[in-house]
């Protein structure tokens, strides 16, 4: 439970990281990333297991971009509600 945790904080680090980087660095963060090297040792596998294995790797990037996107809109969401004066629980005026 503790890797899925620290897997979960890595994931939406490198998006935070990603979308606040500049092109270059873009490039250097998703170097670095494991696909990169499981995509190389894919070329010895057949093209059906290789397809399925891209096709979830690149399924699971999805998922991570998502989640960081859904990361970002809540904060953001909490600021303004916060700069307004507005409780969550009740959406009532402070």
């Amino acid at each position: 439970m503790k890797k899925q945790t620290e897997d979960k904080n890595y994931e939406i680090k490198f998006w935070k990281d990603w979308l606040n980087a500049n092109l270059l660095e873009r490039e250097k963060l998703v170097e670095k990333l494991p696909i990169v090297k499981n995509i190389w040792g894919m070329v010895k596998l057949p093209e059906k297991p290789r397809k399925q294995c891209f096709v979830s790797m690149l399924n699971g990037f999805f998922e991570d971009l998502e989640s960081a996107v859904y990361t970002k809109i809540r904060i953001e969401n909490k600021k303004v509600l916060k700069n307004k004066g507005i409780r969550k629980q009740d959406n009532k005026r402070e």
